[in-house]
């Protein structure tokens, strides 16, 4: 291994996010003997991953000839239908002579498959393990570990590179000064948090009986709503409902979902929620109020 005084890192050769450990150790005696070029390396870091991004896709950029095309080959059953993934996609189960022109990919397992195959299965079942009999690796797991491998080693020469930083005596009054500014603002935005707290404070002091009275109020329209009529027909209709749709699902096996899914029945959302999820229909928080500071004043709603 090189020694860290023969080691002089260039842009071109070397990228940062994936050194490993043993390149770590020559890097980390370059940045020690010249560490003027620490703040070179970081912005050198944050360039090379810019350059990593992802373009901006194109809005309303779609081939229509393309897409009918691979439709066409999906809802295409094989003539003969292969067995063993040397003759074919186990997927749609086609040969490879049969489908020659359409494109294909190899796993990490290096099993083949049809790419589009692929993709659609992995979108309807969640699924990327490679289905050869006696295989069933999974290539997502494999490049996860990859890319949190190269996330280390990333992480690693920065702080090599911080640590390089922390023995600036620029950079440590810079950070000293920028300190004094955070625990500045820390200091006003308690103040501030404060004064407030107090003020809400006092004006809960000067109305605490009427607020008091408000309350009982409020409990009292509660248990009056529970105890109606409407709340004795809301719950009644529930039951019914339950009962109608248990025997409509052990008949046809169509749940209420599926029947509002395939319009077979339609109601408001919150109803929907209430009946699908088993939700409660009702929050009593609904009578409570909600004061904030504003002009905009009270209004008598009776």
């Amino acid at each position: 291994m090189d020694t860290p005084e023969d080691f002089i890192p260039e842009n071109e050769f070397i990228e940062l996010p994936q050194l490993d450990s043993s390149i770590k150790y020559a890097f980390e005696g370059y940045i020690d003997k010249y560490p003027e070029d620490a703040m070179k390396w970081y912005y050198y870091m944050n360039e090379s991953n810019k350059l990593q991004d992802k373009p901006t896709p194109v809005n309303g950029l779609f081939d229509e000839t393309l897409l009918n095309s691979y439709r066409e080959f999906m809802n295409t059953r094989s003539v003969t239908e292969i067995d063993n993934h040397t003759d074919g996609c186990l997927f749609c189960k086609k040969s490879w002579t049969s489908t020659e022109n359409m494109p294909t990919m190899t796993l990490l397992c290096g099993h083949k498959y049809h790419t589009v195959c692929n993709f659609m299965d992995q979108y309807a079942n969640e699924y990327t393990r490679c289905i050869v009999t006696g295989c069933g690796i999974d290539s997502w797991l494999y490049i996860r570990q990859m890319f949190r491998n190269r996330q280390a080693n990333r992480e690693g020469v920065e702080d090599i590179l911080i640590k390089s930083y922390k023995k600036n005596i620029g950079f440590k009054t810079e950070l000293k000064g920028l300190k004094k500014c955070v625990a500045e603002v820390q200091k006003n935005h308690i103040g501030v948090l404060s004064l407030m707290s107090s003020t809400r404070n006092e004006v809960l002091h000067k109305h605490i009986h009427n607020i008091n009275h408000l309350q009982e109020d409020l409990n009292q329209g509660v248990k009056s709503v529970q105890e109606s009529e409407q709340m004795a027909s809301y719950r009644k209709s529930v039951r019914v409902f339950r009962k109608k749709a248990g025997i409509m699902f052990r008949t046809y096996h169509l749940s209420f979902r599926e029947l509002y899914k395939k319009q077979l029945l339609s109601c408001p959302w919150r109803i929907r929620w209430v009946l699908e999820r088993h939700g409660n229909a009702f929050s009593y928080r609904r009578l409570g109020f909600r004061i904030y500071p504003g002009k905009k004043r009270w209004k008598d709603p009776l």
